[in-house]
């Protein structure tokens, strides 16, 4: 009865407020960004960031914006914190789990030397894999980990179209 009710709404209200409906019923997460970005040595880039007490060193992280694509609000991140630019070459991972926030954890490169520090910032590096510093956050220390065995193996991190932007239109 009740699903025969939810399909006969589902097919007979306006998709918007159907939309509508779903977005109020499901949980809301906070979506983040952070890359594993490599300079033209292997060494990865990290960012002192103020606000951390315990572990101050971490990637290049922040929220995705409404309407930005992972790589997009990378690249923003990065240059917000360090003032270089990068560019995004794929997917690393996927975490989530930690209250409600899910990260996606982008793999790239980045050159040049990292500038004044921001609001968010007191400074970045580049650092060799093997001698990172103390401080650093730990799901920070295994996404390095993981970003320098995908390329000792060979494994090459590449993009899809995600990358770009939507698949297409999502409006069903």
């Amino acid at each position: 009865m009740i699903r025969a009710a939810l399909s006969w709404g589902y097919k007979a209200l306006p998709k918007r407020l159907v939309w509508r409906a779903v977005w109020l019923k499901s949980p809301k997460f906070n979506v983040g960004v952070a890359g594993v970005l490599f300079d033209g040595v292997g060494r990865v880039l990290l960012v002192d960031h103020v606000f951390r007490q315990t572990y101050p060193w971490g990637l290049p992280s922040g929220w995705i914006e409404p309407g930005e694509t992972a790589a997009e609000a990378l690249v923003r991140e990065v240059r917000e914190e360090t003032g270089l630019t990068c560019e995004v070459a794929g997917l690393l991972a996927f975490e989530s789990g930690f209250q409600s926030r899910c990260t996606v954890v982008l793999v790239g490169r980045c050159s040049g030397v990292p500038g004044a520090p921001s609001l968010e910032t007191k400074g970045a590096a580049f650092f060799e894999p093997t001698e990172l510093p103390d401080g650093l956050l730990p799901a920070s220390r295994v996404a390095v980990e993981r970003a320098v065995l995908a390329r000792k193996s060979g494994l090459e991190v590449t993009g899809g179209p995600w990358l770009d932007g939507p698949l297409g239109d999502r409006r069903a």
